[in-house]
C-alpha cells in the first residue's frame, strides 16, 4: 500500500479505538484527569492520549498518539479497569497496526514524522520547533558557546551618484556567554578592499559616522553590557574580523555587544542587464535562541518593491549569489520564517528579545546623520536559527527611470 494512504489508515483506526476505550473510562467529556485518577496512568501520558483523540484527521493522531509501549500500558490499565474485551482486542489490532507501520521506515517514529511533516503543514511546524532547539542545545555543546538574541540591521540609502546605495549595517549579540573555557570567537565580520582592488571607489567599512575602522572603533559602546567588551580586529586580504580573545569574557558570564559600520557605494540601486537583484545574506554565527535582522529602506529606494526571502544551506552550491538567485532550488531549505513590514513610529519597533532597542536605532540614525522618519522597515525574524543555515533577503532591481 502507498505509505501515505496506509498511514491514513493506521492514524484513523488509531484514534477511533482509542477514544471508544477513552469513552468508556470517562464518559462523553475526557479529561486527561480522568485517566490519572480511574485507570492510574501519569500525567504525560494521559495528556497524550486526550490529545491523540482530539486529532482534527488521521495524520495529525499519528504526531500527537503515545510511542507503542505508552498505548500498551495504558490499554492493560483499561482492561483492568474492566472496559469491554472486544474494545480492547480493537484498540490492540489499531496498535499492531501502528507498529507495521512504523517497520516501514528505517527511523521508525521519526521517520514517520518527517514524512507527515511534508504532508501537513501544522506537523511541519511542530516538528521543526522541535529541532530546531534540539539543534541551537547541540551546536552550543560543540561550539562551547551561545547568546540569547542576536541583532542584524541594515540600512539602505542612496549615493549621492544617482546609481548606487551606501550601506550600513549594525550588529549584536546580547547575552553571549562562554559554556566552556575555548578559543577566541569571531563574533563579527565585514569585507576588505586592498587598495586598488575596487578601482577608484573607497568600499572599505567605515564607522557609522563616517571614519576609518582602521583608525576608530566601530563598537558602539553605549549599548554594551555590562561593560565594553576587548575586542580584536584580525586582517586577512579581503577580511576585517572582530573577535572576542580567548579570555573574555569569562566562563558563564554573559555580556551584550553591538557594532556598526558602513560602506560607500557597495549596492545597486537599478537594474542592469548583468544584474536584476541585490541581496543580503544573515547567518547565525553564534548559537542564538532569536535572530532579529531589520532592513531600513529609505523612502526614496527601492519603491514598490517587496522582498523575498529565502533559506538555504550555505556552501552546498557553488554559485556565487549573482547566479543562484532567488528562485534556485537545488540548496534550498524550507524553514519558518517570520517577515513582514513594521508600521508607525519609532516607538512601535521593539523586538521583546533586544533591550533598549528603539534607542539603540535612533543612536545609530543620529551617527549617520540620518531621519529616520523617512525609512520604512522590514523584519525577519527567526527563533532558533540553524547554524550553517543562512537567510536571504532578495530584492528586484527596479529599472532606471532615467534611462
Amino acid at each position: 500500500m502507498e505509505l501515505r494512504s496506509h498511514a491514513e489508515l493506521v492514524g484513523a483506526s488509531l484514534r477511533s479505538a482509542l477514544e471508544e476505550v477513552v469513552l468508556a473510562i470517562s464518559g462523553p467529556t475526557p479529561r486527561p484527569s480522568h485517566l490519572i485518577t480511574l485507570v492510574g496512568l501519569d500525567k504525560t501520558l494521559a495528556g497524550r492520549i486526550i490529545q491523540t483523540i482530539r486529532s482534527p484527521h488521521a495524520l495529525a493522531t499519528l504526531v500527537r498518539v503515545p510511542a507503542p509501549h505508552g498505548l500498551g500500558m495504558f490499554l492493560r490499565a483499561a482492561s483492568a479497569a474492566g472496559i469491554r474485551p472486544e474494545s480492547i482486542a480493537r484498540a490492540e489490532e489499531s496498535l499492531e497496526s501502528f507498529e507495521r507501520l512504523l517497520s516501514r521506515f528505517p527511523q521508525g517514529r521519526a521517520g514517520l514524522e518527517a514524512a507527515i511533516s511534508g504532508w501537513i503543514p501544522e506537523a511541519r511546524e511542530q516538528g521543526e520547533r522541535t529541532a530546531r532547539q534540539s539543534v541551537y542545545k547541540a551546536m552550543s555543546f560543540l561550539f562551547g558557546y551561545q547568546s540569547d538574541a542576536a541583532l542584524g540591521c541594515t540600512v539602505l540609502k542612496p549615493n549621492p551618484d544617482g546609481t548606487t546605495l551606501d550601506v550600513a549595517f549594525v550588529s549584536g549579540q546580547f547575552g553571549l556567554r562562554r559554556l566552556r573555557v575555548g578559543e577566541p570567537l569571531s563574533i563579527f565580520g565585514t569585507r576588505y578592499y586592498p587598495k586598488g582592488a575596487a578601482g577608484t571607489l573607497d568600499m572599505n567599512p567605515r564607522t557609522l559616522d563616517g571614519r576609518s575602522i582602521e583608525e576608530a572603533s566601530c563598537v558602539l559602546e553605549d549599548f554594551c553590557e555590562p561593560r565594553v567588551p576587548k575586542l580584536d580586529i584580525v586582517k586577512t586580504k579581503d577580511q576585517r574580523l572582530f573577535v572576542l580573545p580567548a579570555g573574555e569574557p569569562g566562563l558563564n558570564v554573559p555580556i551584550s555587544m553591538v557594532v556598526g559600520h558602513a560602506q560607500t557605494k557597495s549596492w545597486r540601486r537599478y537594474a542592469s542587464p548583468d544584474q536584476r537583484e541585490e541581496w543580503l545574506t544573515m547567518l547565525a554565527r553564534c548559537p542564538t535562541r532569536v535572530l532579529i535582522n531589520d532592513t531600513f529602506i529609505r523612502d526614496d529606494v527601492y519603491l514598490g518593491v517587496e522582498p523575498v526571502v529565502t533559506t538555504h544551506i550555505v556552501g552546498m552550491s557553488p554559485l556565487p549569489a549573482r547566479e543562484r538567485g532567488p528562485g534556485f532550488p537545488l540548496d534550498e531549505v524550507h524553514l519558518t520564517v517570520d517577515t513582514g513590514w513594521i508600521t508607525g513610529d519609532l516607538r512601535d519597533i521593539g523586538t521583546g528579545v533586544i533591550p533598549r532597542y528603539p534607542e539603540l536605532i535612533a543612536h545609530a540614525f543620529e551617527k549617520m546623520g540620518e531621519d529616520l522618519r523617512r525609512y520604512r522597515i522590514h523584519r525577519l525574524r527567526m527563533n532558533y536559527p540553524v547554524t550553517g543555515i543562512a537567510a536571504t533577503r532578495w530584492f528586484k532591481l527596479p529599472e532606471n527611470p532615467n534611462q
